[in-house]
């Protein structure tokens, strides 16, 4: 239960928010009973399990929004909200990104293009890391502020608007994010089909535990995951925030872990996705298992690598467990040095 007591109350008003939310699962076996397998394909109703639907974006990034809004539209998504990123490259102070201490690219730091390189990427990072915190900070904002309105609708015992606070709670009860270089389908070699996904997409929608607070539609695990059922894997580590839902039982403390970003007594972060991954031990998350996103490819607004597309690469063991992907991927196609700005 989600235990919210407004801080103007001197008592304490509970709201059991999972009592007002319409599952996915429910949905998702909706779908399946009254559309058919090629209905599923062009159009996967998956506005209707995630209301709230949110694409990070850079301002300079046109094409990248117009790709993705493209691959919404193929899928059946009418409408999503685009969040405007924070641009490291001209929007951060050394204060912040100088917190960004890891060296993933395994730059050369001894030489004086290594150490333009690593400052390049982290000031990146850092823009990421901001980007993801502000989406979050309007998330919770609107479920907030949809739980204070339910509270002052009933307490004015006004029906009609109490059914509207509610709506408006399930509503905000859960977001999915998308970074704007997702696209949507099954990736076979450099192939891609969205042939079957919609379908498949619902099937393994209906088999997510009730539990769920944290679900990937493309995962890249760096700890071994266990498989729950036949579409669905528990993830306990991972990178990339391609594309993710997240429940309101994470929103505060989302929030929380990344506005350090802001506090001068912290001196190191890990990145965006780092940082998130910590959640997944803490918290039920849970991944489709084979991911139904993938990415389109082409440079990294972080690192400036330019990858070809790809999707997760793992391997299941006899005893359940899905392995750790291999190295050397995703496939560069440009390094961190290729790149001159």
């Amino acid at each position: 239960m989600f235990e919210y007591t407004p801080p103007e109350s001197a008592y304490e008003y509970t709201i059991d928010v999972s009592r007002l939310e319409k599952p996915i699962q429910l949905i998702a076996n909706e779908h399946l009973a009254q559309y058919s397998k090629e209905e599923l394909d062009s159009n996967w109703r998956l506005h209707e399990c995630f209301e709230n639907i949110f694409v990070i974006n850079l301002d300079r990034a046109h094409e990248r929004l117009d790709a993705f809004t493209k691959e919404a539209q193929s899928i059946g998504i009418p409408f999503f909200q685009r969040f405007k990123a924070v641009d490291g490259k001209t929007e951060v102070p050394p204060s912040i990104w100088n917190k960004f201490y890891l060296n993933r690219c395994n730059v050369d730091l001894s030489t004086e293009i290594g150490q333009k390189i690593f400052t390049r990427i982290r000031k990146r990072e850092a823009g990421c890391f901001l980007s993801c915190l502000g989406v979050y900070q309007k998330i919770k904002e609107a479920f907030d502020t949809a739980l204070s309105t339910l509270r002052e609708a009933e307490e004015r015992l006004d029906p009609e608007e109490i059914a509207k606070a509610k709506n408006a709670v399930a509503k905000s009860s859960r977001a999915l994010i998308f970074e704007d270089d997702a696209a949507f389908g099954f990736l076979k070699g450099d192939i891609a089909t969205k042939e079957g996904v919609g379908y498949y997409f619902n099937k393994a929608l209906a088999e997510v535990p009730d539990d769920w607070d944290i679900l990937y539609l493309f995962v890249y695990p760096t700890e071994p995951t266990t498989q729950i059922t036949e579409n669905i894997q528990q993830i306990f580590g991972s990178w990339c925030l391609l594309g993710y839902a997240i429940r309101y039982t994470v929103y505060d403390e989302l929030v929380k872990e990344f506005e350090k970003i802001h506090d001068p007594e912290v001196s190191k972060l890990a990145t965006n996705d780092l940082t998130f991954a910590a959640f997944q031990q803490k918290y039920k998350t849970y991944a489709l298992s084979p991911s139904v996103v993938y990415a389109a490819g082409g440079e990294s607004t972080i690192t400036g690598e330019v990858f070809a597309p790809y999707q997760t690469v793992s391997e299941f063991s006899t005893n359940n467990v899905i392995g750790i992907p291999k190295p050397g991927y995703p496939p560069v196609v440009r390094t961190v040095y290729e790149l001159q700005d």
